[in-house]
């Protein structure tokens, strides 16, 4: 799956010469460049679905898909782990914490253990029986998730008989108890903020690397066959509550978390448990503008894209592939991504299927307005389209 890489040239100014997936590229000659040497891509480098197979999801694929029709999943973590439950729930996958009769808080609040500390506490609460002083567990609307032994008994069986956990990690910015170090699941309800007791600071590197681990070890303790799909929320913090900006406070924040699930991953990789599904930085370097005008929540077809994108790679048995460069093109032309006469004109020629005039309008390709990356992307489009067509005609 690696990218097509040219053998480098060395001109006499010291620099190379060379080129990925056909896209022209320079980098200095001086520089030992190791075994494993994955240059940045280039915009055109991120032209079609291949294209980002080689340069975003290279190194943290599984060899061979963890998801099908019998397989037990639990999603749960931060908001985006409603996306990803969502999906696979209705593409009917088992998604056990979508069953909206149970008590399990994964089930109510799954999308809302925004926190490293509160997604180690809620699975130590459910498997062994751990049990915490104060309220920490509040929802949407500052509603109160009590300790009830009913919903610690229904998140329990639903760990137990779980097959793939895919965690959703989103922030670093903590608010905790200081008498007792509790941390909330997400903020302190206003009529409970006590000044003596509630304080906010950010969670350290060390101590999400500790928890993730944690979290790796107990799942696997009380369920040795299972594997773990950790991917860092795209999601940025609506506010932060230290004096900077949301801007730089996000960065920071989703910083530590890669970094921590990072360091995990190349401690335990080797069991072969524990995976890495990297949805933060498809959303963040992938397109031009992903996000709707809440510069918060991705447009719905780039959401659409990143669960095609995980479905194609990560699940089986769920009947035909879905068009995934259709699914591509699409994205990228919600986010304002493909440009010129094709890029005018590709959404309505998807939405009618109409091959005949976008292989008429390739044919005539404008270069003057028409770019590399909108042209490949829409080519891609027109080759899945015929091999579509081409497998449908063949006898069954």
């Amino acid at each position: 799956m690696a990218s097509q890489r040219s053998a480098p040239s060395f001109p006499t100014d010291r620099h190379m010469s060379f080129s990925v997936d056909g896209v022209p590229q320079r980098a200095g000659a001086e520089w030992y460049r190791g075994e494993h040497c994955n240059y940045n891509p280039l915009r055109d480098n991120l032209a079609t679905v291949q294209m980002i197979a080689d340069n975003v999801l290279e190194g943290w694929l599984p060899p061979e898909p963890l998801i099908g029709p019998e397989t037990r999943i639990t999603a749960f973590g931060s908001c985006f782990a409603r996306h990803i439950y969502e999906w696979l729930n209705a593409r009917e996958f088992k998604v056990l914490n979508a069953d909206t009769a149970s008590s399990a808080h994964i089930v109510t609040m799954g999308e809302g253990m925004v926190n490293t500390f509160s997604l180690l506490e809620q699975v130590r609460w459910a498997l062994e029986g751990e049990h915490y002083e104060g309220q920490f567990w509040h929802g949407p609307g500052t509603t109160t998730f009590e300790d009830s032994e009913e919903a610690r008994r229904d998140t329990e069986k639903i760990l137990r008989q779980t097959d793939v956990f895919i965690i959703t990690l989103g922030l670093s910015e903590i608010w905790y108890d200081k008498l007792t170090g509790g941390v909330f699941w997400r903020g302190v309800p206003a009529r409970l903020f006590d000044p003596d007791r509630h304080a906010f600071r950010v969670a350290s590197f060390a101590e999400n690397k500790q928890n993730i681990r944690a979290l790796h070890d107990l799942l696997l303790k009380h369920r040795p066959d299972a594997k773990i799909i950790f991917t860092v929320s795209p999601i940025p913090l609506v506010a932060t509550f230290r004096p900077v900006s949301c801007i730089t406070a996000n960065s920071a924040s989703k910083a530590l978390l890669r970094g921590a699930v990072d360091e995990v991953y190349r401690e335990v990789s080797g069991q072969g448990a524990m995976f890495y599904w990297p949805s933060y930085e498809l959303i963040q370097d992938v397109f031009v503008y992903p996000w709707l005008d809440d510069r918060r929540h991705p447009r719905k077809p780039v959401l659409n894209f990143i669960m095609t994108l995980f479905e194609r790679w990560w699940c089986q048995g769920r009947g035909a592939e879905l068009p995934l460069a259709e699914s591509f093109a699409l994205a990228m032309l919600a986010s304002g991504g493909l440009q010129g006469r094709i890029g005018k004109r590709l959404n309505r020629l998807i939405e009618a299927h109409d091959r005949n005039q976008l292989a008429a309008l390739l044919a005539e390709v404008d270069e003057t307005t028409d770019t590399p990356l909108t042209i490949a992307c829409a080519q891609e489009v027109l080759e899945e389209w015929d091999r579509a067509a081409q497998a449908a005609a063949e006898p069954t």
